[in-house]
């Protein structure tokens, strides 16, 4: 049964009977007595107490079964893990009733996620380009790039990341709060993304004017910003700056070597975070240019082009857009125009010029031309752009397809999980090993369970025991507990 927003209302509204495990629960209401609410594609958030402190409860509309899982596996996560950067959910399943026209109940799973005890960051900005606050719009990036290292190190994408979920807390540490989109995987998109936002805060702190040009909603776009490089690059030479003209540079460059080359934006990041800014006079000249621009037609309100017609936009990925107007996922271009409209039941951002969709007949891969590189009839599919390989299932078995869609491996694994350090952990016939990149055994299924590889070293289960092996599945020690 499909829930509509008004039918979650009337629930989170009456809340006594109808939660399995949050007793107490109530809504947080505004002068009308209505929950506070906002609404996406996915999930309708209402602001709860719950045990006398604030939380956001997600109550799903419309998340296919290959995204709960991945809901799920990341709520568990922000729970295990031990990080600043993340607020804690908790994925509930069967957890809400609710009642359709008819009264016929059924249950449905929320997720409720604490509220940071921070401030948005898109609040904070506004507040301080108005007061030409240089000094705030700068500290608030200075753990920005620490942010970034950690979801790389731990292979986490956030994949929604915007200046209103993104919130800044005491000693300006930065938090995660929207995991619609979450995956438990490295994106270099998403380091690209914090990176070009500290160049942006950089930049409006030289200029606080500029806010609305470099920030707002969208964490920073990327093109505006890299567009600057070579201006700048003519117009200063002091030692300062440079750090900020590196940094531009370097977004707008391919690499082959992705830790070296994240390695090295982080670096540039962290440095640029550490700098006081100062007055960059192109990046003045640029804001009296916007300043003094006359709209030539001041009666007519400007308007975005996405006003009316999609209910969310995503950041652009390889020049596109994910769009969702309410029923379907499309993908749409810098002007608006529609680029590949597939009508798609759900669609992942580009990453390397291929994206995750799916159909009623079943997930596929696409290229940025719509063209499908793995046919949509996959039970699920996941793309590793870090790797250049896509993991597919289908009748509860999986196998590894390359870019072009040439099959690595047959579909003969029960479960193969993220590839590290270019071995891919995998399970079949009940036993656990490893496949290369290519699709071959890399070490033999013998172990009954096993772990991503760190440094060349994983951590493996064998006959009773907990062992450390190396790249070729030798034992160099084994853990005592």
């Amino acid at each position: 049964m499909a829930v509509t927003i008004s039918q979650y209302i009337e629930a989170v509204q009456n809340p006594n009977g109808r939660f399995r495990t949050l007793a107490g629960i109530y809504p947080v209401t505004d002068e009308s007595d209505e929950p506070l609410m906002t609404t996406g594609d996915i999930c309708a958030d209402f602001e709860v107490i719950f045990e006398g402190k604030p939380y956001i409860l997600k109550c799903l509309l419309s998340a296919s079964t290959k995204h709960k899982e991945h809901l799920e596996s990341v709520s568990l996560f922000t729970q295990l893990i031990q990080t600043p950067f993340l607020v804690p959910h908790k994925y509930l399943e069967d957890e809400l009733t609710v009642f359709d026209a008819s009264e016929k109940a059924c249950t449905v799973d929320t997720i409720l996620c604490q509220k940071p005890d921070g401030t948005p960051l898109n609040r904070i900005l506004e507040q301080a380009a108005s007061m030409n606050d240089s000094s705030t719009i700068w500290n608030t990036g200075k753990m920005l790039p620490k942010m970034a290292a950690w979801m790389w190190d731990n292979e986490f994408s956030a994949g929604s990341l915007s200046t209103k979920t993104l919130f800044i807390r005491s000693g300006n540490i930065p938090v995660m709060t929207d995991y619609t989109y979450a995956r438990r995987k490295r994106s270099l998109t998403d380091i690209r993304a914090i990176c070009s936002l500290e160049a942006a805060l950089y930049c409006c702190a030289c200029e606080p004017r500029l806010y609305k040009t470099f920030l707002e909603e969208h964490l920073t776009s990327r093109n505006k910003l890299i567009s600057l490089a070579a201006d700048l690059n003519v117009r200063l030479g002091d030692e300062q700056t440079s750090t900020l003209i590196g940094l531009l540079a370097l977004l707008s460059t391919e690499c082959a070597n992705y830790d070296e080359y994240v390695a090295y934006l982080l670096e540039l990041a962290s440095k640029l975070a550490s700098e006081e800014p100062t007055r960059i006079t192109s990046l003045s000249d640029m804001a009296d240019d916007i300043t003094n621009e006359s709209d030539p037609n001041p009666q007519k309100p400007k308007t975005d082009f996405t006003a009316g017609k999609y209910t969310y936009v995503g950041e652009p990925n390889c020049n596109l857009m994910r769009a969702f107007d309410g029923e379907k996922w499309c993908y749409i271009d810098k002007t608006g125009k529609t680029a590949i409209s597939g009508n798609f039941i759900d669609a992942s951002d580009f990453e390397e010029d291929r994206a995750v969709v799916e159909t009623p007949e079943g997930f596929g891969l696409i290229d940025t031309n719509g063209k499908f590189i793995l046919p949509p009839s996959f039970d699920d599919l996941d793309w590793d752009s870090y790797n250049n390989i896509a993991i597919a299932t289908k009748d509860g078995k999986s196998g590894i397809f390359s870019r072009s869609g040439e099959q690595l491996s047959p579909l003969c694994y029960d479960q193969i999980l993220n590839c590290s350090e270019g071995l891919i952990p995998a399970r079949k016939n009940g036993m656990y090993g490893y496949l290369g990149k290519d699709g071959s055994v890399a070490i033999d299924f013998k172990f009954d369970d096993v772990f991503s590889f760190r440094d060349g070293v994983a951590r493996v289960k064998h006959s009773g025991h907990e062992i450390l092996i190396d790249a070729d599945g030798n034992e160099i020690d084994r853990i005592i507990k």
